[in-house]
């Protein structure tokens, strides 16, 4: 091997590492690779990056998400995720998709589009969810994670 291939393997190799995605999907913090649930997770300057600023526009870039409004603008979200999905939109049902802010189940419909002001990450779990969470989330389920208070003066 040449000096200059053995460089190269060398600057390859430490390119190939990965910067540590930490998630709390399983009740406690653990590397995103160990994790034996399928979650897509976003950290807060993701979120920036990809101008996400609703609720909503995660679905545009998480694999099998589907958020909607299928009675028209301005109306109730239907959640689908896996093809897993609410097929009666009535104000009082709840689908099987759970949605949480900060480990607080969010279970009206209206209140599922908001701005995502001070997050620290989104994670998005995909399949049942029910042991951990206490809901029957059959399809799965998406938290928001706000950011911790600090002692510095800051906002958004």
């Amino acid at each position: 091997m040449s000096v200059v291939s053995a460089a190269t393997l060398s600057s390859l190799t430490s390119a190939a590492v990965l910067e540590e995605v930490v998630v709390t999907a399983q009740k406690r913090e653990q590397n995103l690779q160990d994790v034996s649930v399928a979650v897509t997770a976003f950290s807060g300057n993701a979120l920036r990056e990809l101008n996400m600023t609703n609720s909503v526009d995660i679905a545009g870039q998480t694999p099998g998400l589907n958020i909607g409004t299928p009675v028209g603008e301005g109306n109730n979200p239907s959640i689908t995720l896996r093809g897993v999905g609410l097929n009666d939109f009535n104000d009082n049902n709840e689908g099987p998709i759970a949605v949480y802010r900060d480990e607080i189940y969010q279970s009206a419909m209206p209140g599922l589009t908001f701005q995502l002001f001070d997050m620290e990450r989104v994670e998005v779990l995909r399949g049942p969810q029910g042991t951990l969470y206490g809901r029957n989330a059959t399809g799965g389920l998406v938290h928001f994670i706000s950011k911790k208070p600090t002692k510095e003066m800051e906002g958004y």
